[in-house]
């Protein structure tokens, strides 16, 4: 079986943050030289769908680490400290990715959370953000959309 990871443009919807772009504006590949590096958290329950996310954020020189489920999402923001972590919302098992992001936001109240989602439905927008999500990015997703959000 064979797998590729594909880049689409133009990109998608989001919140609109202070850290973010909105309205089709350019983001650079690389963060500046003076941006210092980020730890971001990838949770998705298929790895290879972040192999190629991980493999772009690292060259864009974050560390980067990845779950593939809750609890393991649970441990490695315990242990680790990331100031990121993008989330795919529909996780597999007894959390969906929404609840864990809200477990994420009430335990560490200054990650920067970004939900990764294949369509957005208007209840889900609601309780993204009331749950205090720094936005979310529709699959597939545009690498270059990750990077606003990286800003360390």
């Amino acid at each position: 079986r064979r797998w590729c990871a594909c880049v689409c443009l133009p990109g998608n919807s989001r919140f609109p943050t202070s850290n973010s772009t909105v309205g089709g504006e350019a983001v650079k590949a690389m963060p500046p030289k003076s941006t210092p590096p980020c730890r971001i958290l990838l949770v998705d329950d298929h790895a290879d769908a972040l192999s190629a996310l991980q493999l772009f954020l690292e060259m864009s020189g974050h560390e980067v680490q990845q779950a593939a489920d809750v609890e393991q999402a649970l441990r490695l923001a315990k242990e680790w400290n990331p100031d990121v972590v993008f989330l795919d919302l529909n996780l597999s098992g007894q959390f969906d990715g929404l609840t864990l992001g809200e477990t994420l936001r009430r335990t560490y109240p200054r990650l920067r959370l970004v939900a990764l989602t294949g369509s957005m439905r208007q209840d889900v927008q609601e309780r993204l953000m009331r749950a205090q999500f720094n936005g979310y990015l529709t699959k597939p997703v545009d690498i270059h959309e990750l990077l606003p959000y990286c800003q360390c």
